[in-house]
């Protein structure tokens, strides 16, 4: 399933390079939080590498090894999970991240400074999500939270 792609954003963006950021900077995001599939992981390990140490971009890596387009068979169970409660929201996050509108999304530099800044907003957000589905879990089943079990 395609979760998003170049050819959506291009026409706003009026250039491959700007229309990749946005895409780009949550894929990088997926790299470094481990939520991709084991099969991508070990058919692209060297890029991979690359992108952890930041010797390519985030825009770069998209581009080389995904050719623009980012699909749920890039991620593990838990990205998919995740990207799919969480991707539609994303770029009005992106864009209120940067103090900018919609349209103003593909102006954002492909950098890691952008990197850093988006990164934080999504950890809160997984971990948020993380958080809730634990808590669903703890009452559904009937178990005490890990603080009340010394009690």
């Amino acid at each position: 399933m395609v979760i998003d792609d170049l050819d959506r954003h291009l026409p706003a963006a009026g250039s491959l390079e700007r229309a990749v950021v946005p895409m780009a900077m949550y894929l990088a995001w997926c790299v470094n939080l481990q939520l991709l599939d084991s099969d991508f992981q070990s058919d692209h390990e060297g890029q991979l590498l690359r992108l952890r140490y930041r010797e390519i971009s985030p825009a770069e890596f998209l581009t080389t090894t995904c050719g623009g387009h980012f699909s749920s068979a890039l991620l593990n169970p838990e990205g998919r999970r995740f990207t799919h409660g969480y991707y539609q929201d994303y770029l009005r996050e992106f864009a209120a991240t940067f103090g900018t509108t919609l349209e103003g999304v593909y102006a954002v530099n492909d950098d890691w400074a952008t990197y850093d800044q988006i990164a934080r907003v999504l950890t809160r957000r997984i971990m948020a999500s993380k958080s809730a589905s634990r808590s669903g879990n703890y009452a559904e089943k009937g178990r005490r939270k890990w603080w009340q079990v010394w009690r």
